[in-house]
C-alpha cells in the first residue's frame, strides 16, 4: 500500500462509541465525520439515509507503522502499567533472590509464590491483556547475567503459568507452576564460563555433563535454601526430560515426568526459539508452534500441554504480524481458545480497525514475513531436528 491513498471502509465496519484516527469521506470525497470524533448511531442512520454504504480514508503505508504501537494501543493503559509494573518488580525481587540462593543465604518459599500469585491473578482475569503486555515489554537486552536470568525466568513463569490455566489448574497449582518456572535456572549463574555473546549458552556446553545435570543442581540448591516438599524438588530436577526419554539427565519416560516440570519444559523450548536467538536464529512464532505440534507427534512433548498451549496462545501468538487475506497486515492482539486461527487483530493501517476474526469474513493467509521480514522460517524439512540445542543446529 503506497503513502496516503485511499481505501474502501464499509459502513458496517464502523463500531459505535469508537473514536477514529482520521477523516471518513463519502464517495465524492467530502468529509462526513471529522477525525477524533465518536462513532454515534446518529451518523451510522444520517449514512444509511444518504445511501452511504462505504467510506473512504487516507491511509499511510503499512510499512511506516510500528506493529508494537499497534498492539499497545489495544490495551487498556491502567492494566498495562499495572502488569507492567508487576513484571519489573517481580524480576527485582527475583534477582535478589537469585543472589540469595548463589550465596546459600536460606530464602522463605512463601516469598517467591506470593510474587507468582500476583500475576497468576492477572493472567486468571485476562490472559490475553498480559500476553500482550510481555509482547510490547519485550525481552531487554545489555543486561548483567544475573538481571538476564532473573528476566527469563520471570518470563518463563508468566508463560508457563497461563499454559497451566490454559489447561485447567486452579490458581493454587498454576502458582506451583509459576514457581517451578522462576527456579528452574538457579543453578546458570554458578556457571558463567557457559555463556558467550548476549548471554546465548555456548554451543560446547550442551555436551557437557555438568550441564545436563543443571537441573538437579538448581534443585540442590532450592531443597538447601528453601521450604518446598520433595515433589516440587523432584519436580524442578524433571524440567529437561522429554516425553520420549531422550531428554536429561536421567532420560525418563513420559509417564515418570510430572505435567508440571513438561509445562516448563515446553515454555522453556518455545522461549529458546522465539526469544533467545539460539546460534542467531529467532524462529518465527507460528512456525515454532507448528514445530512443536509437530515434535508432539514424534513423541518429543506431552501433547496435552502442546494441545494446552496452543490453545492458551493460538497458533498466531498475541504481538504477531499476520497477512489477512485482502492483503492487509494487522497485529495480533487477543487470541480465541475455541479457535486457533481465528484471533482477534488490529490492522496496521490509519484505520486502525479490529476484527474478530471468529466472526469477520477475512481470515489469516499467513505470517506478513514479506512486509515485516524480522524471523527465520522453519521449513518443512526442519520439522524433525532439535532446533532449540545449539549443537544440533551447527550440527
Amino acid at each position: 500500500m503506497s503513502d496516503n491513498s485511499l481505501h474502501s471502509l464499509h459502513t458496517t465496519d464502523l463500531e459505535i462509541g469508537s473514536s477514529l484516527p482520521f477523516d471518513l469521506r463519502d464517495p465524492e470525497g467530502n468529509i462526513v465525520h471529522k477525525s477524533g470524533l465518536p462513532v454515534t448511531q446518529r451518523l451510522l442512520d444520517r449514512l444509511a439515509s444518504l445511501g452511504i454504504t462505504s467510506v473512504t480514508v487516507k491511509s499511510e503505508s503499512q510499512e511506516s507503522i510500528n506493529p508494537i504501537d499497534t498492539l499497545a494501543s489495544t490495551c487498556d493503559p491502567e492494566s498495562f502499567s499495572t502488569v507492567a509494573n508487576l513484571l519489573e518488580q517481580t524480576t527485582e525481587k527475583l534477582g535478589g533472590i537469585f543472589r540469595d540462593l548463589q550465596n546459600s543465604v536460606l530464602v522463605s518459599s512463601s516469598d517467591i509464590n506470593e510474587n507468582v500469585a500476583g500475576f497468576v491473578k492477572q493472567i486468571a482475569g485476562d490472559a490475553s491483556a498480559v500476553l500482550g503486555v510481555l509482547a510490547v515489554k519485550g525481552k531487554q537486552v545489555g543486561l548483567e547475567l544475573a538481571r538476564y536470568l532473573a528476566e527469563r525466568s520471570v518470563r518463563m513463569s508468566y508463560f508457563a503459568v497461563a499454559n497451566a490455566i490454559g489447561l485447567g489448574y486452579s490458581e493454587l497449582a498454576a502458582t506451583r507452576v509459576g514457581t517451578l518456572a522462576m527456579l528452574g535456572d538457579i543453578s546458570l549463574l554458578n556457571h558463567p564460563e557457559w555463556f558467550g555473546d548476549e548471554h546465548r549458552i555456548l554451543s560446547s556446553v550442551f555436551s557437557l555433563e555438568e550441564y545436563k545435570n543443571h537441573s538437579v543442581e538448581s534443585a540442590t540448591i532450592v531443597m538447601e535454601n528453601m521450604d518446598f516438599d520433595d515433589s516440587f524438588i523432584e519436580s524442578l530436577s524433571q524440567i529437561h526430560e522429554l516425553a520420549d526419554g531422550s531428554g536429561y539427565p536421567l532420560g525418563l519416560t513420559e509417564d515418570n515426568v510430572s505435567e508440571e516440570s513438561k509445562i516448563v519444559n515446553l515454555v522453556d523450548t518455545y522461549l529458546s526459539m522465539t526469544e533467545e536467538g539460539i546460534t542467531g536464529k529467532h524462529y518465527l512464532e507460528s512456525d515454532v508452534l507448528a514445530f512443536l505440534m509437530h515434535q508432539a507427534s514424534l513423541g518429543k512433548f506431552d501433547k496435552r500441554v502442546v494441545r494446552g498451549f496452543i490453545k492458551t496462545f493460538s497458533l498466531y501468538p498475541i504481538g504477531v504480524l499476520v497477512q489477512l487475506d485482502d492483503n492487509s497486515i494487522a497485529v495480533v492482539t487477543r487470541t480465541n481458545p475455541s479457535n486457533p486461527f481465528q484471533p482477534v487483530v488490529k490492522c496496521c493501517d490509519s484505520t486502525g480497525r479490529v476484527k474478530d476474526l471468529s466472526v469477520s469474513t477475512n481470515y489469516i493467509v499467513g505470517p506478513a514475513t514479506a512486509t515485516f521480514p524480522m524471523r527465520e522460517r522453519i521449513n518443512k524439512s526442519q520439522m524433525g531436528d532439535l532446533l532449540w540445542l545449539p549443537d544440533t543446529v551447527c550440527a
